[in-house]
């Protein structure tokens, strides 16, 4: 007859290989705070004479599926909106055509995130063309609050090329940007690899991730107009030594809606009153 403590030795063997059998999630350990980080692209960063209609941007860490959509815009913007789709760690975007002879942008905003829910802090900006040479314009802006100061992180910046500096600013409520970037987390944003030009630079928290202004949204703007015109600056992109322009300061606020109401009235005469 087996002695007790064997007894005892064999069934705390037979219960550790048991949970050894089934595979558990390692627990423990400091959450994930390291947003992806992306590692390569193809085409590349810079590549002149692109005709490949399909874009794979490799980040550092598995992605989630589900953030990837809407986080991805194309510029030019294109007839039909690029198929993005999510494998593994790569971001796959597909665009149905090309314009040529131009600078293609694609830009990941901070809407991805990684598996788990991890987003990125700053946009990611990948260009090439399809011609022989990539567009070197560049903007640069602060956007900070109308009523605080403080910065304002999280909006769509939207860049519109204009004919002349005396041509007037379209209506971003109807009208779709031709470059596009957001602020980061100290409220400042750049908007690279533009045609040289004038060009009207709004500011919107665009929560429906339309690419228009709707009504309600807040929005930013710089003192002088709505829309201010700005030039893009190419000094920085094509000479190393040489100093960017200034980053044009913008304010945010918010379109008054409620109409003009009658207070009171009097008699001014017996043909005229006053409201």
């Amino acid at each position: 007859m087996p002695r007790l403590p064997a007894l005892l030795l064999a069934a705390v063997l037979g219960a550790t290989l048991g949970a050894c059998a089934t595979p558990v999630a390692p627990s423990g350990g400091p959450p994930d705070t390291t947003p992806p980080a992306l590692v390569g692209s193809l085409p590349a960063r810079g590549a002149t004479r692109v005709a490949a209609r399909e874009v794979v941007l490799t980040f550092s860490e598995r992605l989630d599926p589900a953030s990837a959509a809407s986080a991805v815009r194309v510029t030019p913007e294109p007839a039909t909106p690029p198929r993005v789709t999510v494998r593994g760690s790569d971001l796959v975007v597909a665009l149905d055509s090309l314009r040529p002879d131009a600078t293609v942008v694609v830009t990941v905003g901070t809407a991805l995130t990684d598996a788990r829910r991890v987003a990125l802090r700053a946009p990611v900006v990948v260009a090439f063309s399809t011609g022989d040479r990539i567009d070197a314009g560049r903007i640069t802006g602060v956007v900070r609050s109308g009523a605080t100061g403080a910065p304002a992180p999280g909006l769509a910046v939207w860049a519109y090329a204009l004919p002349d500096t005396s041509s007037a600013p379209p209506d971003p409520a109807t009208t779709a940007p031709d470059y596009r970037t957001e602020t980061t987390a100290d409220g400042s944003f750049r908007l690279d690899y533009l045609r040289p030009g004038p060009y009207a630079v709004a500011a919107v928290a665009d929560r429906s991730r339309n690419g228009r202004a709707d009504a309600g949204e807040t929005f930013a703007v710089a003192p002088q107009r709505t829309l201010r015109a700005v030039e893009a600056d190419t000094t920085a992109a094509s000479d190393s030594t040489a100093r960017a322009a200034a980053p044009v300061a913008f304010w945010t606020t918010a379109l008054d809606t409620v109409p003009p109401a009658a207070r009171s009235a009097r008699a001014l005469t017996d043909r005229r009153v006053a409201v």
